[in-house]
């Protein structure tokens, strides 16, 4: 049964097949589960929790090999549908058992995923800018192509995040922000920093890339249209790595289609951007 009760704001640990899982669990009332991207972590969700955690219970995880989910066994193959089944076999250890998806960039198509297999389970499906069919972001294959060679990502990852210049290009964080003031502060602290004095973040985060299978690609559409979930698509309308309008015909797969909300002058984390906005939209369309 879905526990409803008030949750502590502190991390908190499972342990699951090939490694630890820390999470956030706080709030209460509807389940809203939480899945972010690469190279992010769960905190890239605070400041959107902060303003929903009053009316749902929010858990926000970090993938396995990202954040403070670790230490991973090195052998482990750890491809978008092996992540999906470590949160849904997290979620059977919590008691949940009914709840709303939340995912943005790697972390949408794991929500798919996890919708697919899990349907009778999953209420709402909310997709921040992420993978579109047959849509590869740039760079990302010059960034799996460097994953291959841990020693020279790590020297090129670290000096273009140690410049104020090179982490407001396209490469680093600047196709995440309209406002490139946003990459320093907090959202740095939480998601940068890590990975510049963390060998082991660092290579995790390097591993978790290596990984990822772009073939799901070309069966995304097919995925699309077996979501029984109700669907929506909160978007920044800026963003270059899933640009809008490839946004705009993936939406018309889900059999079960909701609203699709434009957030204005935001890139690839519109949440993140403006997280009043998106909060207030999503307490309308999930309350």
């Amino acid at each position: 049964m879905t526990r409803s009760l008030p949750q502590s704001t502190g991390e908190r640990y499972l342990e699951v097949e090939h490694g630890r899982l820390a999470y956030l669990d706080e709030g209460a009332g509807r389940v809203l589960v939480f899945i972010h991207g690469w190279p992010l972590n769960k905190e890239t969700f605070r400041s959107l929790n902060t303003r929903l955690k009053h009316s749902f219970r929010c858990i926000a995880f970090d993938l396995l090999d990202i954040g403070n989910s670790r230490p991973v066994d090195g052998e482990a193959q750890l491809c978008f549908s092996r992540h999906a089944q470590i949160i849904l076999d997290a979620l059977d250890r919590l008691g949940v058992t009914k709840f709303c998806l939340i995912g943005q960039n790697s972390g949408g198509l794991i929500a798919r995923m996890i919708a697919d297999i899990a349907r009778d389970r999953v209420e709402h499906l909310v997709l921040f800018n992420t993978e579109l069919p047959n849509h590869i972001p740039p760079w990302l294959r010059l960034f799996q192509a460097m994953a291959k060679f841990p020693a020279l990502a790590k020297i090129t990852f670290r000096t273009s995040l140690r410049s104020r210049f090179l982490a407001k290009s396209p490469m680093a964080f600047g196709g995440c922000f309209v406002d490139k003031q946003k990459i320093f502060g907090t959202f740095f602290d939480d998601c940068a920093a890590p990975l510049l004095r963390d060998d082991e973040r660092l290579f995790g985060a390097l591993r978790f890339l290596d990984q990822m299978d772009w073939s799901t690609r070309f069966e995304i559409e097919d995925m699309h249209r077996g979501i029984a979930a109700k669907t929506h698509f909160i978007w920044g309308d800026k963003d270059k790595f899933f640009p809008l309008e490839l946004a705009l015909l993936a939406f018309e797969q889900f059999p079960n289609r909701g609203d699709f909300i434009v957030v204005e002058n935001t890139k690839l984390l519109p949440y993140y951007e403006k997280p009043e906005f998106v909060a207030s939209h999503m307490i309308r369309i999930l309350g």
